[in-house]
């Protein structure tokens, strides 16, 4: 299977890593407008390289492409989903975009469209899913293998608090800005709300705040508290913040059903305990790669794993944080 990965940041470099240590994948394009040739991973050819980031797709040959990976800054997601889903004969090709989808809404209306069209003048849908490594960790699996001895939720209390300082801002010019980046929920902690959703349910919005402590240097706010209601009826509220003094501290997810209590704790989401069941995982790093692979299998005629999420799940998720900013900023 061959595979062009779009941008080449630090996500970028990481997914070029993952289909090179796979014998059954292939790295047939880079394209980042800022990579040199010298930059190159060891064994890719200048020929793979397009430094460009307007006319990418034009340097691209279709029938050399299995997979697109968009792994851009959070705004260019949405321009090079139109030019990938309606650019002929390239479109159709399946697409794995990094998170979020897009940042606004009237984004999200777009690609629905898109997709709607197709199957109106006969087409599939285009596959595309969206990277929540989250969902492939070890102890995430655990506890959504494990979910009936939790119920239905009735109170989630979820914090995560991490540390990104004025080195994280300045490395790309992008972060923290309103209009590329979005603000620290699509950035950061769009990944635990959509664990909140993938394991306890569908939620909305009920109300929050935001603040910004310590980094006046950016556009959007370094700290915020969601509440939110479960669509089946329970209650949540989500704590997050990125001005944690001098290094991250904690991430922890505690779900409380009709049937027991679950928590997920740890900078790495590896410590788990269901009930009175204590468990505790090696660090996992490798989780960005099973994303891939999961993709890969299924697209060569695999059965779909259903810890994969898919454009439409990913579009929600942008919607209930938009509705937070709205009410919020």
């Amino acid at each position: 299977m061959k595979i062009a990965v779009i941008g080449y940041g630090h996500i970028g470099k990481q997914h070029c890593k993952n289909v090179m240590e796979n014998d059954n994948l292939e790295l047939a394009y880079i394209c980042d407008p800022y990579i040199q040739v010298e930059d190159l991973p060891d064994g890719i050819d200048e020929s793979c390289l397009v430094k460009d980031y307007d006319s990418w797709i034009d340097n691209l040959n279709s029938s050399d492409v299995d997979l697109l990976i968009i792994a851009t800054p959070n705004h260019l997601h949405y321009p090079m989903l139109i030019k990938a889903m309606t650019t002929y004969p390239f479109a159709g090709t399946p697409i794995l975009v990094e998170k979020p989808v897009v940042i606004k809404n009237e984004h999200i209306e777009d690609l629905i469209y898109i997709q709607e069209q197709r199957r109106n003048d006969g087409l599939e849908e285009i596959p595309i899913f969206v990277n929540y490594p989250l969902r492939f960790l070890p102890s995430v699996n655990v506890l959504k293998n494990n979910w009936d001895s939790i119920g239905d939720v009735r109170i989630a209390n979820v914090g995560v608090f991490w540390n990104r300082n004025k080195g994280y801002y300045d490395a790309a010019d992008w972060r923290g800005k309103l209009d590329k980046e979005g603000g620290p929920l699509f950035n950061e902690f769009i990944h635990h709300l959509d664990l909140i959703s993938y394991l306890g349910g569908e939620l909305s919005i009920n109300s929050g705040d935001v603040r910004d402590f310590s980094h006046d240097y950016t556009e959007v706010e370094d700290t915020g508290i969601i509440n939110f209601n479960f669509n089946e009826g329970g209650l949540g509220v989500l704590t997050y913040t990125v001005a944690t003094p001098n290094k991250s501290f904690d991430v922890n997810l505690h779900f409380i059903g009709d049937k027991g209590s679950a928590k997920l704790t740890g900078l790495y989401t590896n410590r788990l305990i269901i009930n009175d069941d204590i468990y505790e995982f090696p660090i996992n790093r490798n989780h960005y790669a099973q994303v891939l692979y999961s993709i890969a299998e299924y697209l060569n005629g695999g059965t779909m794993d259903d810890r994969l999420c898919m454009m439409n799940d990913g579009l929600k998720l942008v919607a209930t944080i938009n509705d937070f900013y709205s009410i919020t900023r």
